[in-house]
């Protein structure tokens, strides 16, 4: 494959997240990278022209855009058997870690025989029967 020249490139993110009803959300603050040019087909290469064009583009384009879909948030996961609750965001080196206890609704129906007072032994699980327990 052609090529015009290689770059090595590493980018240091500063960006805020936070939890809203079990929503992260993120802003970007600011790209700083650092590129290198590791091989090149067309002469020189500044690496200075190649690190403040990344630095126009993040600021014009990449930021906005991220910040954009940061905004919307990315929903933890789950359904409406399980829940998230007392949720933390923590930064950790390199990381963000969140920590959370779930909260399980299971959709099971147990009846209770108020003539006996025993459980009738059918179980229900999503509505659908699993047949006579022994």
């Amino acid at each position: 494959m052609k090529y015009l020249f290689n770059t090595a490139v590493t980018a240091n993110v500063t960006l805020n997240a936070s939890l809203h009803d079990q929503n992260i959300t993120a802003t970007v603050r600011n790209i700083n990278p650092l590129i290198t040019v590791t091989d090149t087909k067309i002469g020189n290469i500044t690496e200075y022209s190649l690190n403040l064009l990344f630095k126009i583009v993040s600021h014009k384009f990449i930021i906005p855009n991220f910040n954009e879909l940061g905004a919307e948030g990315l929903p933890l996961p789950g359904n409406e058997q399980i829940a998230f609750v007392n949720a933390t965001l923590n930064l950790v080196e390199n990381a963000l870690m969140l920590g959370t206890d779930l909260v399980w609704h299971p959709k099971i129906k147990v009846n209770l025989n108020k003539k006996t007072n025993d459980v009738e032994n059918t179980l229900y699980y999503r509505g659908k029967s699993f047949g006579k327990n022994p």
